[in-house]
């Protein structure tokens, strides 16, 4: 998938969110029934009462699990989907961006010659190339601003591969060779206000300038005027590398004001900051959205409590303690709770995956980067608020005495 695709896989999560939270009224009752078959094997006599009592009303059940399902889903949603966006974003950032840092004319005044030289004297620099510009046209095909490189030097400073012109060859993105009508192998002309040059054409990585040989780009061109200079640092912590780019951009100011400097450091950190703070205050909205929902499993456990009233005393009159009564409806809380996080966490794993792969591709997720730990966290804070949201009914149904409550 492609960003593309990113609409289309919105509406597609929203509409299958809605069916899910539609279907919930079958799935949930019906997996709370599995749940609680297990719970009875293992608890006994009280679990199987627990486990009666949370599907003897299924409409009820459902839509007190729903609404604890969604909070729980929408969170691991955001939480899975962070978490693999982290993992996969520095891959696209690479791929989008092959150097340490650029530093751009501003478009109206080329870079200073003397500029590159002052970078590379920077503390944890490894290597800086520059790449020259002119306005060149192809073939009578269209204009084409060409960028003109030292292959041998420009090498030395890229982290990802990307094409590099040789001399003689012209090196186009997929995209520029769909607009110029152009295949790799084939012999174009170059012309200049200089004159003109003969390139075999190499297609090059997608988003990647137009490059030429440096001295192909003079030969056409009268006076190329430095466009960038690409760096390479040397560094062996993320914080020299800002404090180096940091450095890159103050000579920069001073020497060429206006231009821009971009470093992947700088920009993977602040990546790193929005998505953290994204994460805290959305979280603590959809925490928000969980209370509210826990507030009805104890609603909904009170009214059980008080409907329940003479079966309660009943069941105290055969040989049920207070402490049984108090356990059966915490196990109850619980079912429904455990039942409606895990089921949150498994739709949310899903979307937040699907998500990110909506914007980085399938093939860049890597499951590994899946905060597993985090959503059994999930799970089970979701189950332990049931059972405090159960607490007050639970301890008011052990409270009324056999008589009391068989005699209302």
């Amino acid at each position: 998938m492609t960003n593309q695709q990113v609409p289309a896989a919105t509406a597609g999560g929203l509409f299958s969110f809605l069916g899910i939270a539609a279907l919930s009224g079958r799935i949930v009752p019906a997996l709370i029934n599995a749940a609680g078959g297990v719970l009875a094997r293992l608890i006994g006599p009280v679990g199987s009462l627990a486990a009666g009592n949370a599907g003897r009303n299924p409409r009820r059940t459902s839509a007190t699990a729903t609404a604890l399902l969604i909070g729980v889903a929408l969170t691991s949603t955001l939480v899975v989907g962070i978490a693999t966006v982290k993992e996969a974003a520095p891959a696209a950032m690479d791929s989008q961006f092959p150097v340490d840092v650029m530093v751009s004319s501003s478009g109206s005044a080329p870079l200073p010659a003397g500029l590159g030289t002052d970078i590379a004297a920077v503390n944890g620099v490894g290597a800086v190339s520059g790449l020259d510009k002119a306005e060149l046209t192809i073939d009578g095909r269209g204009s084409l601003a060409g960028f003109g490189v030292d292959a041998a030097r420009v090498k030395d400073v890229l982290r990802t591969e990307i094409s590099v012109p040789a001399a003689g060859q012209l090196v186009l993105s997929p995209a520029d060779l769909t607009e110029y009508k152009l295949s790799a192998g084939e012999t174009a002309t170059v012309r200049g206000d200089r004159g003109a040059v003969n390139v075999s054409v190499i297609e090059g990585v997608k988003g990647q300038p137009a490059l030429l040989d440096r001295g192909d780009l003079g030969a056409a061109a009268t006076t190329p005027t430095t466009d960038s200079y690409w760096v390479r640092l040397g560094t062996d912590t993320d914080e020299e590398a800002l404090a180096a780019t940091d450095r890159i951009t103050e000579l920069a100011r001073q020497e060429a004001p206006g231009s821009d400097v971009q470093g992947m450091t700088e920009m993977r950190s602040a990546l790193d900051s929005i998505l953290d703070t994204m994460l805290m205050v959305v979280a603590g909205l959809l925490s928000v959205a969980v209370l509210i929902a826990l507030i009805g499993v104890g609603n909904t456990m009170a009214l059980s409590v008080l409907e329940r009233r003479r079966e309660s005393g009943l069941l105290r009159a055969l040989g049920l303690t207070k402490k049984g009564i108090r356990a059966m409806l915490i196990w109850e809380a619980l079912l429904v709770a455990g039942v409606a996080s895990v089921i949150g966490v498994l739709f949310g794993m899903v979307f937040g995956v699907a998500g990110t792969a909506s914007v980085f591709g399938i093939e860049d997720v890597a499951l590994s980067a899946v905060p597993w730990a985090q959503l059994v966290a999930i799970v089970l804070i979701g189950g332990i608020c049931g059972v405090i949201a159960s607490l007050l009914p639970a301890r008011r149904a052990g409270l009324v005495s056999p008589v009391t409550a068989l005699a209302s």
